[in-house]
């Protein structure tokens, strides 16, 4: 598949409204809250503005609360825990990273198990410089 093939995919998976997941996330009320796919393209953008393309996920963490600004459930601390809902979105990123979506398994990231770290590829970079901004 063709970069811009999977750039397409990737987007039209990231934005459709009508994607069963959204309907799901209102059905278990999880409405107005921020999804793990949400943050795919803010953690590239963050890689990629970090030394060498490479950010630690508990940088990662402290970049993408504060662009998001979690609020409500998002914001608490979860059980048995010391992540807050979002922050563990934020780490899902990583464990979920043989999924087919994430951004590892399209190429467009890498994960470093030793330094706890994400680095962006030519292809991320690639694929962020055709994602409209707002």
């Amino acid at each position: 598949m063709s970069i811009d093939a999977k750039v397409a995919t990737f987007q039209s998976l990231l934005q459709d409204d009508k994607n069963p997941a959204s309907i799901l996330d209102w059905r278990w009320g999880m409405a107005g809250r921020i999804r793990e796919r949400d943050l795919l393209i803010p953690a590239l953008h963050a890689a990629e503005a970090s030394p060498g393309g490479e950010i630690t996920t508990a940088r990662l963490i402290e970049v993408l609360t504060d662009e998001f600004c979690p609020q409500g459930k998002d914001a608490e601390i979860i059980e048995g825990r010391h992540d807050t809902y979002f922050s563990q979105k934020v780490r899902n990123l990583v464990s979920h990273r043989d999924a087919r979506t994430s951004i590892f398994a399209k190429g467009y990231a890498t994960y470093h198990a030793d330094s706890e770290s994400i680095r962006i590829t030519d292809a991320g970079r690639v694929f962020l410089s055709q994602v409209p901004t707002a």
